[in-house]
């Protein structure tokens, strides 16, 4: 499942970062050196990460708590709000 996860990720390039000019420096430790002046994103912590989230969240729905889905940006509260309509999920997708 580890493999496919990043495989995935890098499909849709999520190891690129930001400009290293713009990097938050509590960060540093999940960031490969700069690449033509961008930090590239560690895809097995980043996997690491997922499966921790996702083994939290599978333990707040057996507890049947609510799980409240934030996303204010333009591209990802697009998703969010879709995705929540559909399966009757709580969202915030406006600031």
């Amino acid at each position: 499942m580890k493999d496919l996860i990043i495989e995935k990720l890098f499909f849709n390039n999520a190891h690129m970062g930001c400009l290293n000019s713009l990097k938050n420096s509590s960060c540093q430790s999940y960031l490969y050196p700069k690449y033509n002046k961008h930090s590239l994103i560690d895809l097995e912590q980043t996997c690491m990460s997922i499966l921790k989230a996702l083994k939290f969240l599978k333990a707040l729905c057996l507890m049947n708590r609510n799980i409240l889905f934030v996303a204010t940006g333009e591209v990802s509260s697009d998703v969010v709000l879709s995705y929540c309509s559909e399966n009757n999920i709580p969202f915030v997708s406006s600031r």
